[in-house]
């Protein structure tokens, strides 16, 4: 009876840590999103994207030389999670060796001389670019204006 009981028990842990889902990205919906970033119709390379959330959540991507970027949620999963968000883009000025994913450097803060940014603020500190996430709207293309 007792090899019984013993036996039955150990199913029983086995059954409830195996069903376990953990909170996992599963719980996230995570949406894979890419797009493009032109500034004045030219693709802006090494950009900055993030995508912010109000509840805190953030995900962020780089822009290649053709301005395309993917986000990322973390160092593992792509994507972000659905629903509203307030979207940033910065970029560094390249001739001046100015770039926003230097080690250290915060891309939602605010550059100490405004000439190292090549994006207007309203579209990175003061940015107005809003978009809604979801499985059927993840492309999201920018084209921004230097001039407003």
């Amino acid at each position: 009876m007792l090899r019984y009981l013993s036996a039955l028990l150990v199913l029983a842990i086995v059954l409830v840590v195996g069903c376990d889902e953990g909170g996992g990205y599963g719980e996230l919906g995570l949406v894979p999103v890419t797009g493009k970033v032109t500034l004045d119709g030219n693709p802006l390379p090494s950009a900055h994207v993030s995508f912010h959330s109000s509840d805190g959540r953030s995900s962020s991507g780089r822009t290649d030389a053709e301005g395309n970027y993917t986000l990322q949620y973390d160092s593992v999963e792509k994507g972000t999670t659905p629903g509203p968000k307030l979207v940033r883009i910065r970029a560094g000025n390249p001739a001046k060796g100015i770039d926003p994913f230097e080690e250290g450097m915060d891309p939602t803060a605010a550059p100490v001389d405004p000439t190292d940014e090549i994006v207007p603020a309203q579209y990175n500190t003061a940015s107005t670019l809003n978009v809604e996430v979801s499985s059927s709207s993840a492309v999201h293309n920018f084209d921004l204006k230097s001039k407003p």
